[in-house]
């Protein structure tokens, strides 16, 4: 059986480092993200397209060893490195290893083009397997971001304008000049400069759903949304708030702030859970009204999800109050968390959406909808707590005091583990006398 090779040309998503061109608008945290997507979504079509036989698959990188391209990508994937010279000497030197090792075509693709699909790769296969010695596919900047072909001949790469709007036309008459068939399949764009970005964001599905169950927040909301930069991520993130019953400007905050607003009956389990059910991303983060996420979490998150055998994982927290007593708090809180691997909902959750949907999401019961969701969790892989913190209110402690709040979780806690029925755990936190005096319910 003939064998197609198709090789994914990417660049790791180092910081400063990738998409410079898009650092000005996104930062070089951002750019890399955007790299860090794209390619991603590249080679997950590209899996799609090696699942049949007689297809190789081969990811040819620059920027990083193979041992850091396998924790991101897999390591199931054969990687190989572009090593050193122009665009086109690293072009050459991949398609003529992969014929060179039996491939009786080879067809490579860049990781810039999210809009690549499997029908494109298999209309470059059937067009070479046809007899055609050259297939391109046109980027609409006027470069290409396919190049197939069956035969070798360094001179489609010798001279060429990288970089410029002429690539694609250097290409075609140093092929009509060799008396080639050529084949060219639809123009699709590139994401390079910062007015790509709205085409990407018009097409892409968001990679993180950020849910956010509220009750009376109007207050907190502004600062909480503001922090996610939703409009330097858009496309790529988005947010669902779940109202339990505000009776303040809760919805109105969220919905002048672009968010999709979702309402049902309080309790933050069931408020979660429907955000949940809405969202569209990969990934899933529950955040509670009132925490400020770390200025870099997107690619924090897709990083730590991309970790071999990480099932979950959340943030450290720190939280809003300068008293010294709140620093002996965070110690014992980021203790608890790392030692024991027992991090709570107001460290902000993430994981992927499918395994969420796999352990049937939270409990709806009145209290400990993440305890529950975690213990399910832990026995799907390891739940990593990031040193980047999230920062916190410190209401609940400050309403009554540290220690009488910390005892009152504990004694919560080992109901809980003691396997105490939830509604008498919540009848228990609900007749303590001190706990009249809390508002922590959902949405708290």
């Amino acid at each position: 059986m003939p064998v197609v090779s198709l090789v994914v040309f990417t660049r790791y998503p180092r910081s400063g480092q990738t998409k410079t061109r898009l650092i000005p608008l996104l930062g070089a945290d951002g750019a890399a993200l955007v790299q860090r997507l794209m390619t991603e979504q590249v080679v997950a079509t590209a899996r799609q397209f090696a699942r049949l036989p007689g297809r190789r698959l081969k990811v040819c990188a620059t920027g990083a060893a193979f041992r850091d391209l396998g924790l991101w990508l897999g390591f199931d994937l054969d990687y190989c490195d572009q090593g050193d010279g122009d665009l086109g000497q690293r072009l050459a030197r991949a398609v003529s290893t992969a014929l060179a090792c039996g491939a009786a075509s080879v067809i490579v693709v860049g990781a810039d083009c999210p809009d690549l699909s499997l029908a494109y790769l298999e209309r470059a296969e059937k067009a070479l397997a046809a007899g055609v010695d050259l297939v391109l596919g046109p980027a609409l900047d006027g470069g290409y971001y396919l190049i197939g072909m069956s035969k070798f001949d360094s001179s489609l790469f010798t001279d060429i304008p990288w970089g410029t709007a002429k690539v694609l036309s250097a290409t075609l008459k140093v092929a009509g000049r060799a008396g080639w068939q050529v084949r060219q399949l639809p123009p699709l764009a590139d994401i390079d400069r910062p007015e790509d970005l709205e085409i990407w964001r018009k097409e892409a599905v968001p990679r993180l759903s950020i849910v956010i169950p509220v009750l009376n927040e109007a207050d907190n909301l502004p600062f909480t949304l503001k922090r996610l930069r939703l409009a330097q991520f858009r496309g790529i993130v988005e947010v669902i708030v779940v109202d339990g019953g505000s009776t303040d400007d809760s919805l109105l905050v969220a919905e002048r702030a672009g968010c999709r607003v979702l309402s049902c009956a309080a309790g933050r389990g069931r408020q979660m859970n429907a955000g949940a059910r809405a969202a569209r991303g990969r990934y899933l983060l529950f955040l509670h009204a009132d925490t400020l996420l770390p200025p870099d979490y997107l690619p924090l998150i897709c990083c730590c999800l991309s970790r071999p055998g990480v099932a979950a994982g959340a943030f450290s927290l720190a939280l809003a109050d300068g008293r010294s007593s709140f620093r002996l708090l965070e110690k014992f809180i980021s203790w608890r968390s790392r030692l024991l691997g027992w991090p709570y909902g107001d460290q902000a959750f993430f994981l992927e959406r499918s395994r969420f949907e796999q352990v049937g999401g939270f409990w709806e019961e009145e209290l400990l909808e993440d305890v529950e969701l975690l213990r399910k969790i832990r026995r799907e892989g390891r739940v990593v707590v990031l040193s980047s913190v999230v920062v916190t209110s410190a209401r609940r402690w400050l309403q009554l005091g540290i220690f009488w709040t910390t005892l009152i979780n504990q004694l919560v806690m080992s109901g809980y583990f003691l396997g105490l029925p939830p509604e008498y755990l919540a009848r228990l936190y609900r007749a303590a006398p001190f706990c009249r005096r809390l508002n922590i319910f959902p949405g708290d």
